[in-house]
């Protein structure tokens, strides 16, 4: 059903947007006032001061109208980083609103789909879709690479539809294709052969693998590691005191018992084999052989690579020893953010199907100086958190078709934008 509106009697009466913005801050009290009653409802050109309110049921209580926030300058907002999650990241019906109720978001999908170089289209959207019975395929290294570098991709065309593009990109891990496909090293069709073959590659080595965060420092977790190394590597680090680690289940499993003696927070994550980790190894010489036959070009926008830390667009293009080494070495998220956060204070929007890069954010320091918003989380509807997404866009003073946004949606949306004085 793409209406989730449960809250209200029919869909007419469904959520409704309020966006109200003047040239001046001594109008804008008027015009929110306007708005509200019903008064005025005139679209036009978003001004410099800018208010916004989501009413998402009957019963939410209006807003106060000191609730505004002025911008200095909205026709020129921070810096946009969009950030693709990785493998672990996707979720049975982490597709079915979107592209049920999105036409757009449907067609996009399927035609992405449809140059994959297997025929298997039907089967990855089935996978994304349903709820039932689907966890275990879905979780398979084989379906999953390709169906998240797809669901990424047709998730940012989705943005690019509403005016928004990103001005660089961050990836983690797997997220590094959708991430540097958005930023031009590669072509659509060649990400989903390079895709392929990475999970056929990887699905096609003993399973057994585990994966897991603990709440430690990078030292701390390398010492325990280090009688292990020959089977356990770190394969993340996502803030000073959350690293990853990837090997095999026995020596993993060693690792989680330390932690649970010594009361450290730890959580496993759910993937098929172990990532970054020594396991890897036998594919590497394959891969790299495989990616000789691609030409990859200078990124056209920020890409901030989180194998070297560095934003390879001021470098010379990757070579196919990148993604070999992308494959087993450690993913280096802490790094890659406070390369980001150097730049000035800046905009990421998380491209994939839920929060995975806020919860770890905040443990980065400079993390609060930053916006961190989200296109999707498993545990509310879809059309509310991006719509709560495009509003801070909007207000933030990105240039985004409020107006499209809801109709795709089926929201309603009430505005008011006053150049001069209010009359």
């Amino acid at each position: 059903m793409c209406d989730d509106f449960s809250n209200f009697n029919d869909v007419a009466s469904g959520p409704v947007v309020y966006l109200a913005s003047t040239e001046t801050p001594e109008t804008l009290e008027a015009s929110i006032s306007d708005l509200l009653s019903g008064e005025r409802n005139a679209s036009g050109p978003s001004q410099r001061y800018r208010w916004s309110w989501f009413e998402k049921t009957q019963d939410q209580e209006k807003p106060s109208i000191q609730d505004l926030i002025e911008y200095s300058d909205a026709t020129s907002p921070q810096p946009l980083f969009f950030l693709y999650p990785g493998q672990g990241s996707q979720y049975p019906g982490m597709a079915e609103w979107l592209y049920g109720c999105v036409p757009f978001f449907r067609n996009t999908l399927r035609e992405i789909l449809e140059q994959l170089p297997i025929t298997q289209s039907d089967h990855l959207i089935r996978l994304m879709v349903e709820r039932e019975d689907v966890g275990e395929q879905q979780s398979s290294t084989l379906h999953t690479q390709p169906l998240l570098f797809a669901f990424e991709l047709a998730l940012t065309r989705l943005w690019a539809r509403w005016g928004v593009y990103p001005d660089g990109v961050i990836g983690q891990s797997f997220g590094e294709y959708p991430a540097a496909c958005v930023a031009s090293v590669f072509s659509q069709e060649d990400g989903l052969r390079l895709v392929t073959e990475r999970a056929r590659l990887m699905n096609a080595l003993p399973s057994g693998g585990a994966y897991a965060t603990l709440g430690v420092n990078q030292e701390r977790a390398e010492a325990w590691i280090a009688p292990h190394s020959d089977a356990i590597s770190v394969a993340g680090i996502l803030a000073p005191d959350q690293i990853v680690i990837s090997g095999c289940h026995l020596a993993v499993n060693t690792i989680l018992e330390q932690c649970a003696n010594e009361r450290i927070p730890f959580k496993r994550i759910p993937v098929s084999h172990a990532f970054h980790s020594p396991l890897m190894d036998p594919m590497l010489d394959d891969f790299e052989a495989f990616c000789r036959d691609f030409i990859f070009d200078v990124p056209k926008i920020h890409w901030i690579s989180t194998l070297h830390n560095v934003d390879l667009s001021r470098e010379k293009a990757v070579e196919p020893d990148y993604w070999r080494r992308q494959v087993r070495e450690p993913v280096l998220m802490l790094d890659s953010f406070q390369t980001a956060f150097k730049m000035c204070p800046t905009t990421f929007l998380e491209m994939g199907p839920g929060n995975t890069f806020k919860p770890f954010s905040r443990r980065i320091e400079g993390h609060a100086s930053h916006t961190w918003l989200s296109s999707l989380d498993r545990r509310r509807p879809a059309w509310e958190v991006l719509m709560e997404a495009a509003v801070h866009l909007w207000r933030l003073g990105y240039p985004i078709n409020m107006s499209l946004i809801a109709a795709d949606l089926g929201l309603v949306i009430r505005e008011c934008h006053s150049p001069s004085t209010h009359h």
